[in-house]
């Protein structure tokens, strides 16, 4: 009788070695007023099924060849550094073999992922925001890192698992650097990338820097900044409305921005240039 969330096997996933891998992506929010404002860690994780991949019966039983959730992976040989990738390690592997996905078009399909979820997101976060103990507060700069688990099928797909917003960034021990180069090597990049894009004081207490803190190269160290997709509510309103600006101006007979305003006020939110066009 508990509430769950059921949702479609994808049964054809990117196989590394013959064994299901997902991926951990990274993404830093800034802003969620009046649009999203993030940046996501051009870097991240791999992680790969302890066990191959098997969609028999049997194998079927055998969750640690299909679910690489570190929970479940802990006594398996995925946490050998050799079975843990970056994404850079995975992108050149793809682009090893002939006919199958480009890593530049997994990424770009990542990217666009990121940007449908956190727009999806981005209505419950305003709310939030709007709350009386956040609005009348005194004013704090926040930000979020999100951590997004991704899964890609053989195709080049990518399909959402989930999205964590307080992914694991600790290292508890040194005994965790040396069973998990690869994580300590991701996240000691992200931690140190974030903080310098963000401009935190180097002391507690110390003034800050202006954000975003731009790279020597002009960038955002290792983030890539979203940029907006044709999916985005108010860009596809402001496609639309040039599409049918002229006729509905020919429609009522009048070229007014403010006649057309009256007639549907959803038309102020459209860019000025529109009216020109």
């Amino acid at each position: 009788q508990k509430p769950c969330v059921v949702s479609e096997y994808i049964a054809d996933p990117l196989l590394v070695g013959g064994r299901k891998v997902d991926l951990r992506v990274y993404v830093l929010v800034t802003h969620v007023q009046p649009d999203v404002e993030a940046f996501i860690f051009r870097d991240g994780l791999v992680r790969v099924c302890g066990e191959p991949y098997d969609l028999s019966a049997e194998g079927l039983q055998r969750a640690r060849g299909h679910i690489s959730n570190n929970a479940v992976q802990t006594k398996t040989v995925r946490h050998a550094c050799a079975l843990n990738w970056t994404l850079p390690q995975l992108w050149a592997w793809l682009d090893s073999f002939e006919g199958g996905p480009r890593s530049s078009l997994v990424w770009s399909r990542i990217c666009r992922v990121v940007r449908d979820a956190l727009e999806a997101w981005q209505p419950v976060a305003e709310l939030a925001a709007a709350r009386p103990s956040v609005s009348n507060g005194p004013f704090v700069s926040c930000y979020s890192l999100l951590a997004f688990d991704l899964l890609v099928d053989c195709s080049g797909a990518v399909w959402l698992l989930e999205v964590n917003p307080k992914p694991a960034l600790h290292a508890q021990s040194a005994s965790l650097k040396a069973v998990f180069p690869v994580h300590f090597e991701v996240k000691s990049a992200l931690l140190a990338d974030l903080f310098s894009l963000l401009g935190l004081p180097l002391e507690a207490g110390g003034p800050g820097t202006c954000r975003p803190l731009a790279a020597k190269d002009g960038g955002h160290f290792g983030f890539e900044l979203l940029r907006p997709s044709a999916a985005q509510p108010r860009l596809r309103f402001a496609l639309g409305s040039a599409a049918v600006w002229g006729r509905v101006a020919a429609f009522l007979g009048t070229n007014s921005t403010s006649s057309l305003v009256a007639c549907c006020p959803r038309w102020a939110q459209a860019p000025s240039c529109l009216a020109r066009a």
